[in-house]
């Protein structure tokens, strides 16, 4: 789909709500005087009379739909006003209206707090959002107020990045690599790991910051041996001051990577949530999408979890994988409900360039399919009395959804609404790990990003040690 425009500036939000619908989107600054017989949409803006008037014009096999809109231009934007007119005539074009109408954001429930006198009426008539998706972006901007109001101007979070994994998910665009790949680096990453946390602890301290949620992400923090765990799990009590954490969550993922040694770890380290992650329980959808365990080891983990003193337990279920049903889904869901996990996240699958489920091309759900699954996934959490607490969106999304987390009344996961949120600075050590530094008291945010790949991070640590002190000149700058 080209997407033309008469010279507007608009062109970067033409595209991306074009992308809404189209797959393949080139945009191009200029109306032709000649449009191409099909694969096109013209856009136009202009103003008259304080009214912002805009005008698309799309076509594609054969059929050509227009789209019209007009506002007063002080009360909206060229961009927003030029958004719903493309909407209009791609939904017609198309036959499909996505969920969240214009918004191709990540975080839409941040809009809910700047649209505080209405927020329902912002989605619903001025961004085109679905009546459903706008009610559950408001529940869960309700459900993590008390979180977010908990953070102060000195506080921040630690992410602790482990890249390995027992194999790769056809569907993962993380950097991270297997063990049999890259067994090699574990040990030499793990030593590097353990300085990196040493250096930022000094940093963090010196500048008065306080800990509040330690989250150990991935990769798959499991696939370390015990003793590795221990090591960094250690590194971290060692040099950050975590008397007044939160939470400290080990996202242990892989079932099979579970074992009574390391459970006792992540325990005797002070971890006190952990997520087992089974992303379906059908045994045959698991080897489609490349990963070895089966549904049997799920039911192992949460066993030997369960004997154990730890807060919450996350699962993690994912709609759309390839091979699966509407059927199949609602039988996951159903059967992880029945482990009574605290929190459980329901992922809409998203098709990343990198992944290898690009090579092959599997056949996937559609649109229709993928809402029926999430529709029956928020049906039974609320009636089982789980309450969604944060969501994201990603580009590639099956179905333009959502990502969201579900939680029992009081046992949210901190961390993830603070990263989502935005709230305040989250510092991250390991392999592709991003450290996000908020302004205190403003809302400027500025990233630091370590080397993506384990033997990068290896062989250049000394530049992640040095990006560190970006930290402390941040500080500096925007603590007044």
């Amino acid at each position: 789909m080209n997407v033309y425009c008469n010279g507007h500036g608009c062109g970067y939000e033409a595209g991306n709500v074009a992308k809404l619908f189209f797959d393949d989107v080139h945009v191009i600054d200029g109306i032709p005087e000649n449009p191409p017989d099909d694969g096109y949409a013209l856009t136009f803006i202009s103003l008259s009379d304080g009214e912002i008037n805009a005008r698309c014009v799309a076509a594609d096999y054969g059929i050509t739909c227009e789209g019209i809109h007009s506002e007063r231009a002080d009360r909206e934007t060229p961009e927003r006003v030029l958004g719903k007119a493309m909407f209009s005539a791609m939904e017609k074009l198309t036959g499909r209206r996505p969920p969240w109408g214009i918004l191709t954001g990540v975080r839409p429930v941040r809009l809910v707090a700047e649209h505080s006198d209405d927020p329902m009426g912002f989605f619903i008539r001025s961004s085109m959002t679905r009546a459903d998706k706008a009610e559950l972006a408001v529940n869960i901007h309700n459900n993590s107020r008390d979180i977010i109001s908990a953070s102060g101007p000195d506080s921040c979070s630690l992410y602790i990045g482990i890249p390995f994994c027992p194999s790769r998910c056809s569907y993962c665009s993380f950097v991270s690599k297997t063990v049999e790949n890259a067994g090699r680096l574990i040990e030499d990453y793990v030593e590097k790991l353990v300085k990196e946390i040493d250096f930022t602890g000094m940093v963090v301290q010196n500048l008065g910051l306080k800990v509040t949620t330690v989250y150990f992400g991935g990769g798959t923090p499991t696939s370390l041996s015990a003793e590795q765990l221990d090591r960094v799990m250690k590194a971290v009590s060692r040099s950050f001051d975590l008397s007044g954490i939160r939470e400290y969550t080990v996202e242990g993922g892989r079932p099979e990577t579970f074992t009574e040694g390391k459970l006792d770890v992540i325990e005797e380290n002070g971890a006190d949530r952990i997520s087992i992650n089974p992303q379906t329980m059908r045994d045959d959808i698991l080897k489609a999408i490349g990963r070895r365990h089966t549904v049997d080891d799920v039911y192992r983990a949460f066993d030997m979890v369960g004997k154990r003193n730890f807060k919450a337990v996350n699962a993690d279920l994912i709609a759309g994988l390839p091979g699966d049903s509407e059927e199949g889904f609602c039988f996951s869901l159903d059967r992880v409900l029945e482990l009574s996990p605290e929190n459980i996240t329901v992922h809409t699958l998203c098709i990343k360039k990198s992944a290898f489920i690009n090579e092959n091309r599997p056949i996937l759900p559609n649109a229709y399919e993928v809402e029926r699954m999430l529709s029956y996934a928020y049906f039974k959490l609320d009636r089982g009395a789980y309450i969604p607490y944060y969501l994201y969106r990603q580009r590639n999304i099956l179905a333009n959804a959502e990502n969201t987390g579900w939680s029992l009344p009081g046992k949210q996961c901190m961390y993830n609404v603070y990263s989502i949120d935005q709230t305040h600075t989250i510092v991250a050590c390991g392999s592709g790990g991003v450290t996000i530094l908020k302004q205190p008291c403003g809302n400027r945010i500025e990233r630091i990003f370590n080397y993506k790949y384990p033997y990068e991070y290896i062989g250049r640590f000394g530049d992640i040690l040095d990006r560190k002190g970006e930290i402390t000149e941040f500080y500096r700058r925007f603590s007044g």
